[in-house]
């Protein structure tokens, strides 16, 4: 009877793990940086600062103005690269100025768009390898308000995290595997119990 007791244990043990590595992640912002303010549009049009993305990842800028204007989103960022040969000379490098943007042709008072900023690499390449890196340069809203009238506004980046449906570990499947093979195994010992009672 103990082993009976002990072996349920370690399936509900084994089948709540799976059901929560199977359960999906939520989305939540971390280390959110926000900028507010009043700007003074000038023929309509306001160029409103907006926060540097600090690290490599995916971002989330989200926007809200006390008025609808229609705008664009401008991301400036570098990507900085070095070749070396297979003996690590440095044999050249190169700075490249890159941009992202994001339209909002219809008027709106808030909004969002995603960013992502790549990680490091290094890659090999004819005759050495390359590393490179990416950083921001600079962030804007540059939106059409219609009038000079002032615009309050708040800007708000935070590290994107989606919500990710569950796509489990192969641990996790092998622990989920060994949890149904204990039950099959366990359902299989009740019924020679029972039928050796019979």
């Amino acid at each position: 009877m103990s082993l009976g007791i002990s072996l349920r244990s370690a399936t509900i043990a084994l089948l709540s793990l799976a059901m929560i590595a199977l359960s999906p992640i939520s989305s939540s912002p971390a280390h959110a940086q926000t900028v507010t303010g009043t700007a003074n549009p000038f023929g309509g049009i306001a160029t409103l600062g907006a926060p540097q993305v600090p690290a490599p990842g995916i971002y989330e800028y989200t926007f809200q103005f006390s008025r609808p204007g229609t705008g664009i989103a401008i991301i400036d960022y570098v990507q900085t690269y070095n070749v070396f040969d297979t003996g690590g000379n440095f044999l050249f490098g190169n700075d490249l100025s890159l941009v992202s943007t994001s339209l909002f042709p219809a008027p709106v008072t808030s909004g969002s768009f995603l960013f992502e900023l790549p990680k490091p690499y290094s890659t090999p390449v004819a005759g050495g390898i390359e590393n490179g890196l990416f950083y921001t340069t600079g962030a804007f809203l540059d939106f059409d308000f219609g009038t000079d009238d002032p615009v309050d506004f708040s800007i708000t980046l935070a590290r994107y995290l989606p919500t990710v449906g569950g796509v489990p570990e192969p641990a996790t499947w092998a622990m989920m595997m060994l949890g149904f093979g204990v039950i099959g195994a366990a359902m299989r010992r009740r019924n020679a119990l029972i039928s050796v009672r019979v």
